[in-house]
């Protein structure tokens, strides 16, 4: 027997399939989604944004403490030439006619050497980093005597001898050494020389070899007979200069004389991101200038650095930046990307000039 529904019972039946959302809820649904989804992804964006720009900001200032204390250390030093006071042209016994000699490299009264807006004309500009040199940047060179090399001899030294005994070996092959003492009522009291032994030797030579290597020790003696008390010294010849880093980017360059003039050049990157070095050079009874208006390489009493450091990432700020910086030219920084650029700047006596 076939049963049938009251139009009530059909009536529940149909309102029951149609409970849920309507196309409209849906639609309203979606939107409101898609409203909470920006906002979440914009705060993300804004979040990964400040970020990039904190960690660009802190490496920059990270890189240019950095960089000016490593050159103000060498700025304060410079000049130092421990007991070298008199007639030091008579203390240099590092071969003079070598080609790879240059007294802006050797010559320890020439504390401190710059070119304005030029990498120069040392004799490898050409080779190593310096070949891409950023135009328009400055460069500069520092030598000192300040650092000891530890090591002790063990016994007098005449002033006829080729080599000096140690108490060691000397680990200095090639090293460019400085020694002195005030024994004998020397007048010259110190000699500047290469030494040609090897690291494991227990002595020093100034053998002829090397670059420069040394005059000949047959026909050339000591500046006088030393003592044991015979102080050795390191010479430290720096050359800092703008180039391109590992990164592509300019960088902070710093090529060492310190163990003569090798081939390739003796380089290293010190800091990335340095897009310019601008130097001035206050001179005894003037004002600061730069590096061409220096007549007297032994009137500079102080430096002024002046770095341009950039941000390794593109795109971190909405526009580009200017800054009062000064470039070689004279006008002040205009950025043609939009890195973050900051300027560091410092002014360091040479502690052996100042009064």
């Amino acid at each position: 027997m076939m049963s049938t529904l009251s139009p009530r019972q059909t009536q529940s039946i149909t309102r029951e399939s149609q409970v849920g959302f309507s196309l409209v809820e849906l639609m309203v649904a979606i939107t409101v989604g898609l409203f909470l989804t920006a906002g979440l992804l914009q705060i993300y964006l804004g979040s990964k944004q400040s970020y990039r720009v904190t960690d660009a900001i802190s490496r920059l200032q990270e890189n240019g403490r950095f960089a000016l204390e490593y050159l103000a250390r060498d700025i304060r030093q410079a000049g130092f030439k421990s007991l070298c006071v008199n007639e030091i042209d008579k203390s240099n016994l590092l071969d003079e006619t070598s080609s790879s000699y240059t007294a802006d490299r050797f010559d320890l009264r020439r504390a401190v050497m710059g070119w304005n807006g030029t990498k120069g004309d040392d004799p490898d500009v050409g080779n190593g980093q310096m070949a891409s040199y950023e135009a328009g940047t400055d460069v500069i060179m520092f030598k000192h005597a300040a650092e000891l090399s530890g090591l002790t001899v063990s016994g007098t030294t005449s002033d006829t001898s080729e080599t000096i005994s140690l108490a060691g070996p000397n680990g200095l092959n090639n090293a460019i050494l400085v020694i002195a003492d005030d024994a004998n009522d020397c007048y010259v009291c110190c000699d500047v020389f290469q030494n040609r032994a090897a690291d494991t030797a227990s002595n020093l030579s100034r053998a002829a070899s090397g670059t420069p290597g040394n005059k000949d020790p047959a026909a050339t003696n000591l500046s006088h007979s030393y003592g044991t008390d015979m102080e050795i010294r390191l010479l430290r010849s720096r050359m800092y200069f703008i180039a391109t880093g590992a990164n592509g980017l300019p960088a902070l360059w710093e090529r060492r004389f310190d163990e003569g003039a090798p081939s390739p050049p003796d380089e290293q990157e010190l800091v990335g991101g340095v897009f310019d070095m601008q130097i001035t050079y206050l001179v005894s009874g003037g004002n600061y200038v730069d590096a061409s208006a220096v007549s007297n390489w032994n009137d500079v009493l102080a430096v002024k650095l002046n770095l341009l450091l950039g941000s390794n990432e593109n795109n971190l700020v909405e526009q580009p930046m200017s800054l009062p910086f000064i470039l070689n030219d004279g006008t002040a920084f205009t950025a043609t990307d939009r890195r973050i650029y900051q300027t560091f700047n410092t002014t360091v006596g040479l502690r052996n000039r100042l009064p």
